[in-house]
């Protein structure tokens, strides 16, 4: 049986806007509504576990979430903005300002063979790494049949 890690949107839950995602996203920077950037994420899968690597540069730890509810891994995670100081004395203005602050909220929607109990995160160096272990697929067996 085949399964699979995918973007996850509540309204549209197709494999076609997973596609769409994938194949777009990059022309368009990551960027979602109101100006928000969702962070890179590598999601691999192995035999035991699947593993998602979020790129958060710029954000502390404690500024970063990860839950699940209803087979929905969902990562959020804010990027406040430093103080400027020599705005304050009028004597700096920006030239180029690409850095996008705020918050973020990016979901995926997990196969049934994942245990929810076993999920652990750890962030380092700027990079949020999430390990969902997978359960062992159920084993067939005999059912022995008794007489009344």
């Amino acid at each position: 049986m085949a399964y699979s890690v995918g973007f996850y949107n509540p309204r549209f839950a197709s494999d076609m806007f997973d596609v769409i995602e994938r194949n777009f996203s990059d022309y368009f920077g990551k960027t979602g509504t109101h100006g928000t950037v969702f962070p890179t994420v590598d999601v691999k899968e192995t035999n035991r576990s699947y593993v998602l690597h979020v790129d958060l540069p710029g954000i502390k730890e404690e500024n970063a979430d990860v839950s699940l509810d209803e087979q929905v891994l969902t990562i959020t995670a804010q990027r406040e903005e430093t103080a400027d100081e020599d705005a304050e004395k009028d004597t700096s203005k920006w030239l180029i300002r690409e850095r996008k602050f705020g918050s973020f909220t990016r979901r995926f929607s997990l196969p049934s063979d994942v245990d929810p109990e076993n999920i652990t995160a750890h962030y380092e160096n700027g990079v949020l790494s999430i390990t969902v272990p997978r359960k062992a697929p159920a084993q067939a067996h005999r059912i022995a049949i008794t007489k009344n």
